[in-house]
């Protein structure tokens, strides 16, 4: 083992041990519709299902992003394929995919000629930061992971092609070929080339910045537009949002930054109103990092590796500022690629203004100390309850934690935790999420009057929101208004050309179905208050009898989330038992289904209604909902 392979050692350890931590994380927010309910997508290798959609795309869901990130929809159908719907294989990937950066960058410091020790130093820092948690702790962060590897590699593989004096063609073919990947796994990756050329003029000189070294980047940027004029709706990739303020977007920005050098002024939620007191102190901080990367860069005694360095980090940070400016939200992740050539940076500076034993001193400190923060930070994505609720216990906490945690909480079977949340102000922005949600608990508690009512309000406020329009037309069918909800569905379709296929599938499916009598809406009687419909969402014999009648109306979806309320609410109940199991045998899931019945047998052999419906399903009658007793 060679003295740069000892050094490399030491960071990599670092980034997996600290990391590792993150294996029991759960899904986290996007990673719902990306992988748990994307199933049907990911378990096809087809070309259009990977390169031909938006990133957004699901098997229900056109679709409407704008983010052409095909690299990291095939990352995810490569761990659905290994590792089924389990989140601990798809978070051991990201842990690989950060620590396979860790290891390039530690390469690319030695390109620079810094002594082994400062490279692994740089490297150690850039691995365990807290500030890249984000990133690295949740699934749906990969996309900085995979776009920094390409970035990466397209600098270290155009570093080797201008080696020699005539730079080499096959390696520039390469190079532009990572700059492509790099594009096809997040937008920031534009700066790529920049950043690969800069690289190789510092350490190659001016002979590797020429006409030939720049055509491979420029026919990657062509074919990643082509590629992307032809999927998306807008190429361009411009936000639907009015954006924010120029002051609120430049101290969101700072406060991206601030996260790198005082760590407790994280954001942990996206969405937030963004305003001028809760920016504040993390911009403050902010606008010191980028002064002394400022400096560093435009100061002549700065090393000039730290010089290259600085403004690398600043490059790259570019894209990030046009995410900050059209879109209202603020993400710590947006500093991920940056903080791979910042935090090195520091280890330079350091390096060469420090006697050695107190620059080792210094460096092994700060590595220690943002490696304690990194395990305190890691579990917030262990669950959607943990995130938001963390969120919650924050100062300026935004009124759309409310609705994620009541998103969150609903999911989870906590239907009277979700209520509550859910019936909390929340920012208008959201009213379409917020109204949505309620209709799918009013569905459920069959107040139909109640859930008419919050779909209307959910389409009204996102005219192109599908899920609102299908559950409306869907509720008015199941009411005999079979007119209606072809009106609602034609509606849509005319309006949202890139979601119409799915309305006209939906209307497709009512021309074969026989409506039945048109009727009043049905209301029970908890209906008329809240008060009311909190007692029943903590009561398990009425939930339970509810998720039987969704059973029998085949909507498993909601039926799920019924049975699991009931058994938070009695985990002994047995009817809710079988329910779950006739769910799982609706699914096709007959193993499953069959080992929660023998365990019900064994654990209650007085009860013969596991007996015959696991009798039932072994002679392939269909599930019949069960009873409360």
């Amino acid at each position: 083992m060679n003295d740069r392979t000892r050094w490399l050692l030491l960071p990599l350890l670092l980034s997996l041990g600290v990391w590792s931590s993150s294996f029991s994380n759960g899904f986290v927010w996007d990673d719902h519709v990306l992988i748990e309910k994307n199933v049907a997508n990911l378990s096809s290798f087809s070309f259009s299902s990977i390169f031909g959609q938006d990133f957004w795309t699901t098997e229900t869901d056109a679709g409407s992003s704008n983010y052409y990130r095909p690299l990291v929809t095939l990352s995810y159908v490569i761990d659905y394929a290994l590792f089924g719907v389990s989140s601990s294989g798809f978070h051991v990937t990201n842990v690989i995919l950060h620590s396979l950066n860790v290891a390039l960058l530690f390469f690319l410091l030695t390109e620079l000629a810094l002594p082994l020790a400062v490279c692994a130093a740089g490297a150690a820092l850039f691995a365990v930061h807290p500030a890249l948690a984000e990133s690295v702790a949740w699934v749906s962060g990969r996309t900085d992971l995979v776009a920094t590897t390409w970035i990466l590699l397209c600098i270290l593989v155009l570093l080797a092609a201008c080696k020699t004096q005539k730079p080499n063609v096959p390696g520039l073919l390469v190079a532009g070929l990572c700059c492509l990947g790099g594009l096809l796994s997040k937008e920031s990756a534009l700066l790529a080339p920049l950043l690969a050329l800069g690289f190789a003029g510092f350490v190659r000189g001016s002979r590797a910045v020429t006409t030939l070294t720049i055509s491979p980047f420029l026919a990657a940027g062509a074919i990643w537009l082509t590629a992307r004029s032809q999927v998306l709706s807008s190429p361009v990739g411009a936000s639907l949002s009015n954006g924010v303020s120029n002051e609120i977007g430049l101290l969101s920005l700072l406060h991206v930054w601030g996260a790198l050098l005082w760590p407790p002024f994280f954001r942990i939620e996206y969405g937030s109103p963004l305003t001028v007191p809760t920016l504040a102190p993390g911009a403050a901080c902010g606008a010191l990092a980028v002064a002394g990367l400022l400096l560093w860069t435009l100061r002549p005694r700065t090393p000039k590796a730290a010089r290259a360095l600085s403004a690398a980090a600043l490059v790259a940070f570019i894209p990030s500022v046009m995410a900050v400016m059209l879109k209202s939200m603020i993400g710590v992740r947006l500093v991920y690629t940056s903080a791979a050539f910042a935090l090195p940076a520091v280890a330079v500076v350091l390096s060469r203004r420090l006697p050695a034993r107190a620059a080792t001193a210094v460096l092994a400190c700060a590595i220690s100390a943002l490696a304690a923060l990194s395990f305190l930070r890691i579990p917030l994505w262990t669950s959607d309850q943990v995130l938001f609720l963390a969120a919650l216990e924050a100062p300026d906490a935004s009124s759309r934690s409310h609705l994620n945690l009541g998103i969150a909480l609903y999911n989870t079977g906590d239907l009277r935790g979700a209520y509550e949340h859910l019936s909390m102000p929340i920012d208008p922005a959201a009213a379409d999420q917020q109204h949505y949600m309620l209709g799918l608990l009013y569905t459920g508690a069959q107040c139909e009057t109640k859930a008419e009512a919050e779909y209307r309000l959910a389409a009204a406020a996102k005219p192109s929101s599908y899920s609102a329009a299908h559950n409306l037309a869907g509720l008015l069918f199941v009411q005999g208004k079979k007119d209606a909800a072809k009106q609602v569905l034609n509606q849509f379709a005319a309006k949202n050309y890139t979601q119409a296929s799915a309305a006209r599938r939906q209307l497709a499916l009512f021309g074969t179905l026989t409506a039945a009598p048109e009727r009043a809406p049905l209301d029970r009687s908890w209906c008329a208050s809240p008060e009311a419909l909190r007692e029943l969402f903590g009561a398990a014999i009425p939930l339970n009898r509810q998720a039987s009648e969704l059973l029998r109306a085949r909507q498993t979806e909601m039926a799920e989330v019924f049975i699991k309320a009931a058994m938070r609410a009695d985990p002994n109940l047995v009817a809710a038992q079988l329910n779950f199991a006739q769910l799982l045998m609706l699914r096709g899931e007959m193993d499953e289904a069959s080992e929660l019945l023998r365990k019900l047998i064994r654990e209650n052999p007085g009860d013969d209604r596991p007996v015959q419906l696991l009798l039932r399903s072994s002679q392939g009658a269909a599930p019949q909902p069960q009873p409360n007793p």
